[in-house]
């Protein structure tokens, strides 16, 4: 393995562990782009999150995340939100428009929990429209039915030898392991045969790959799975200044919450020999998600 082929993998190692997708391990038809995680994904990512506008992230005590909304009405450039900025207990996005002819948009960011991701870039004098491609990904509940695990088959006659053949099956072909009937209900039940497996033989599968990929498949804790969206918008016009919502501009299948929610903000500032164009991507769902619904 080259210099550079190391890097890429490190590289991809760690986009997938801090912005996703890919950081779990259970298969699904469309690999990463619909991934399965387990557990919610404020707590598995820490990059690329737009958050819902005017919405903070409470932290209790055993390090769940909650949204909860501030009371002062933060879009507003009043002397309060400016003190609250400069405390830096709480930021805020807003496009405002400046009262001077070139109409610019000012963006104020919330510094630890960004409700806007955008870039500006230069283009020749006679670019008149571009294509926009936005792409982006949500989180729904998963149906723990059905999960699939990729194994190698070692030590596989364990699965009957300790009773998992009511919930695991293997399909030896694919190399894969799948969950086939719910658990839910059945927690004291699985908890006592995984118990007996790890103890089993002096504790010798305590550590097995068996084991911990049972542990995964049977471990009663929340999924989540990925909906990808791709939107592709041709012919942009990149002289008429936008604020509209994502849906408005092309065919969306976005939750509920973000239908009127996720907005495309986009300025033209010409030059005598070229112009800059500046596009934002804004969330300002007004709906909490606290039971970590798509946002």
């Amino acid at each position: 393995m080259s210099y550079f082929e190391a890097r890429e993998k490190v590289v991809n190692r760690v986009r997938k562990e801090l912005i996703g997708p890919g950081s779990d391990i259970f298969l699904t038809d469309n690999e990463y782009l619909e991934e399965i995680i387990e557990g919610k994904p404020l707590t598995r990512y820490f990059s690329g999150i737009l958050f819902p506008y005017k919405k903070s992230i409470a932290l209790d005590a055993i390090g769940e995340n909650d949204f909860t909304e501030e009371n002062e009405d933060l879009s507003d450039d009043t002397e309060e939100a400016q003190e609250l900025e400069t405390e830096n207990s709480q930021g805020y996005v807003g496009f405002e428009e400046s009262d001077n002819e070139e109409n610019t948009t000012k963006v104020k960011a919330n510094q630890y929990f960004p409700s806007v991701a955008g870039l500006t870039f230069c283009l020749p004098k006679h670019v008149n429209s571009l294509t926009l491609i936005i792409s982006f990904g949500t989180y729904e509940n998963a149906s723990s039915q059905g999960l699939k695990l990729h194994y190698d088959g070692r030590k596989i006659d364990l699965i009957e030898r300790f009773g998992f053949q009511e919930w695991i099956e293997y399909d030896d072909e694919n190399q894969t392991l799948a969950l086939i009937k719910p658990i839910k209900g059945e927690k004291q039940r699985i908890s006592a045969l995984l118990y007996h497996l790890r103890s089993a033989d002096d504790w010798k599968y305590r550590y097995h790959s068996l084991t911990r990929h049972l542990e995964k498949l049977l471990r009663p804790k929340t999924k989540y799975q990925r909906v990808n969206h791709n939107y592709t918008i041709d012919n942009f016009d990149v002289a008429e200044i936008q604020d509209q919502n994502l849906s408005e501009l092309v065919e969306c299948r976005l939750p509920d919450n973000l239908k009127k929610g996720i907005q495309i903000h986009t300025r033209l500032f010409e030059f005598s020999e070229h112009k800059y164009f500046k596009i934002v991507v804004e969330n300002k769902s007004n709906r909490p998600t606290k039971n970590g619904d798509p946002f």
